[in-house]
């Protein structure tokens, strides 16, 4: 079936008034008319959430769920995704290496692609857990990260650790050597271990700012530390949660002057119940948060600290155009091809390019509203 969309396009490099089509599933091509026209629908990339706990109804932790995601994310202009999974004991992780394992392998149509897990633990450090149980904690041993690959079997994307802990330097390399990013989270490591975590594998920073060290100030001397390097490093992706209220806008901005927008992952770090009324829901871990739409996820019990997001991607971009004010490209770039690089496939996705999957937002010109969402060239979502 061929399929003809003449609209505003969002191209990696510029934004045109054209045409783009598709046949089956692939965009097979562009075709630029004129300068970009403002009112007229857009057409941008689909979204890739590379880290998320749940939305909508649905967690992260079955086969069922995971599957309601997949059908549930369409609505949000996201076309791929890795659900991430917290710090948790040893048979739920294993159990959902295997719910994302099968799902990949069936994936099926009109769906967001589930392109994998990942894991947010239990590698982490205990004095920046952040929501992680602390009892659900442990060190990345050679047997746990072995055992991760291979119930994964090729499935497992994305790893987040401290690389401080015990043996975390060889679990990098173990993990590069499987295929699976790694990226630095809730953790502690001085400028030089993190260094050295970049030298022996490490190509991702988990949600910067958040459950990071507080810059220190010794005699009135303000320090170097872990977020800046990470931010200096051109070797490593960096996620930022894009909602306002994790990280303060003028530190979004800064950050995206200091790393670039080629280097800048926007993450969603939601939770289930995103999407649906303010309520108490349940983590991964068995501990409850209350989930404010105006504002974040905060644990019902202890100090009410915040445990998550209930943020979309599609109020992502949507923050990162109107609210602060990156241009399409940029926000595109930093909603799908950037994630999409992290994971591994941005050669098929990520970018509307002549090729690649038909994967794909038509968004409304004056407000940015979703009106259809394409998953490899069949509507998804909207008309």
């Amino acid at each position: 079936m061929k399929r003809i969309i003449t609209a505003d396009l969002v191209l990696p490099q510029r934004t045109v008034w054209g045409t783009l089509t598709v046949e089956g599933n692939r965009i097979t091509s562009i075709e630029e008319k004129g300068p970009f026209r403002p009112g007229e629908d857009i057409v941008v990339p689909g979204f890739v959430d590379i880290h998320f706990h749940g939305v909508g109804p649905y967690g992260t932790l079955t086969e069922e769920d995971i599957n309601g995601i997949a059908s549930f994310e369409p609505s949000n202009g996201v076309t791929a995704f890795t659900p991430a999974l917290g710090a948790s004991p040893r048979d739920l992780r294993l159990e959902f290496l295997r719910s994302v394992r099968e799902l990949v392998r069936s994936p099926r149509p009109g769906n967001a692609l589930c392109a994998g897990s990942h894991l947010e633990g239990p590698w982490l450090e205990y004095e920046h857990r952040g929501g992680m149980g602390a009892d659900m904690l442990a060190l990345p041993t050679d047997e746990a990260v072995s055992e991760a690959i291979a119930e994964a079997d090729g499935t497992l994307r994305l790893v987040t650790l401290a690389p401080e802990l015990d043996n975390a330097l060889h679990a990098i390399a173990l993990l590069k050597k499987a295929g699976v990013t790694v990226s630095i989270g809730h953790s502690g490591a001085s400028p030089e271990q993190f260094a050295k975590a970049v030298d022996a594998g490490l190509s991702h920073v988990c949600h910067l700012f958040d459950a990071y060290s507080p810059r220190e100030v010794i005699e009135g001397v303000t320090r170097y530390c872990l977020a800046d390097a990470c931010l200096m490093e051109d070797r490593v992706t960096v996620e930022l949660i894009v909602d306002g209220f994790h990280v303060p806008p003028e530190l979004i901005k800064l950050a995206c002057r200091l790393a670039g927008t080629k280097r800048i992952v926007a993450i969603t770090d939601s939770m289930q119940g995103t999407g649906l009324p303010n309520d108490k829901y349940i983590q991964e871990d068995g501990t409850y948060y209350y989930l404010d739409n105006e504002s974040v996820c905060r644990a019902v019990d202890g100090d009410h600290g915040i445990v998550g997001s209930c943020l979309t991607m599609k109020k992502a971009f949507f923050n990162l155009v109107r609210k602060w004010g990156f241009s399409l490209e940029e926000a595109s770039r930093m909603t799908s091809l950037n994630p999409a690089r992290v994971i591994g496939l941005d050669g098929c996705t990520g970018s509307l390019e002549a090729g690649k999957f038909a994967d794909m937002n038509i968004l409304a010109g004056e407000d940015l509203a979703l009106k259809a969402c394409l998953v490899r060239g069949e509507t998804a979502f909207g008309a």
